[in-house]
């Protein structure tokens, strides 16, 4: 079922997302970060990407010299993510794998990396396997790094706030799971902070850092009514800017980035 859902989704993605303001903006503050913490410095790394979707972050990542194994459980976001890769020339291996299911994967990996909520399709009772399946993948001193949308996002209740949409205010915040849409259907999606990350990956990783994406960049279904608007593209920006370095607005961001480092 989840296959379907995302196959559904996959031609218009990259339209409804990372190509837009939001998109850009927000996986530009992700390979900021990426830089700012050296995580790509060493070259080449081996890379495990987990849900890569139409394969932007696979394509970033081989252009900068590493090598990725990028993994999806949609065959047509990888569809499009082959053709992508085929027109800037690059080999990327791309295969299908439910995240549910790395218990399949073999090799070993210097980093392994899932951005834009992949892993917030992760219900509580399958994060120790999850973390237990990275660990075993990685080498020594190997990294996982996720960017998971928060539990308190800021931008998103002032949004239902003003609507009068009080029933979706807090929606996030609720420790259930929330359907969520994507391309018509209905994704069954968990919110998770940084501090319950930390404590479902102990004893397999340590939190080594983490920050907040989107801040000031609102939520994707918001995009079209900041871009068309530019005081309010440049306030975006500069709010991002001036609060985004803080790790105390973590779970008040739409998404936040955090690394975790085997122990």
């Amino acid at each position: 079922m989840a296959q379907a859902l995302f196959d559904s989704a996959a031609i218009s993605y990259d339209q409804e997302f990372s190509h837009t303001f939001v998109g850009r903006e927000q996986r530009k503050r992700v390979y900021d970060w990426l830089e700012k913490k050296k995580i790509l410095a060493s070259s080449p790394l081996s890379i495990l990407e987990l849900n890569c979707g139409t394969g932007m972050d696979a394509i970033y990542f081989t252009q900068k010299g590493h090598r990725v194994v990028a993994t999806d459980i949609s065959n047509a976001m990888l569809e499009q993510a082959r053709i992508k890769a085929n027109k800037n020339l690059l080999q990327v291996d791309f295969q299908v794998l439910d995240i549910k299911n790395l218990h399949q994967m073999e090799d070993r990996y210097d980093l392994i990396f899932s951005n834009f909520g992949g892993l917030n399709c992760i219900e509580p009772s399958d994060w120790k396997k999850l973390f237990s399946e990275s660990q075993r993948l990685m080498q020594k001193n190997g990294k996982l790094i996720g960017v998971l949308m928060s539990k308190k996002c800021w931008i998103e209740n002032l949004y239902f706030l003003f609507r009068a949409d009080f029933s979706k205010i807090g929606r996030r915040n609720r420790n259930k799971e929330c359907l969520v849409h994507v391309n018509g259907s209905l994704v069954p999606t968990w919110y998770y902070s940084p501090s319950e990350v930390a404590q479902m990956a102990n004893p397999y990783f340590n939190v080594r850092w983490h920050k907040p994406i989107g801040i000031g960049i609102p939520p994707s279904y918001l995009s079209n009514r900041v871009e068309k608007n530019r005081i309010l593209k440049s306030m975006a920006i500069l709010l991002e800017k001036l609060l985004g370095s803080s790790s105390l607005f973590s779970n008040f961001a739409d998404h936040y980035i955090i690394c975790l480092e085997k122990k």
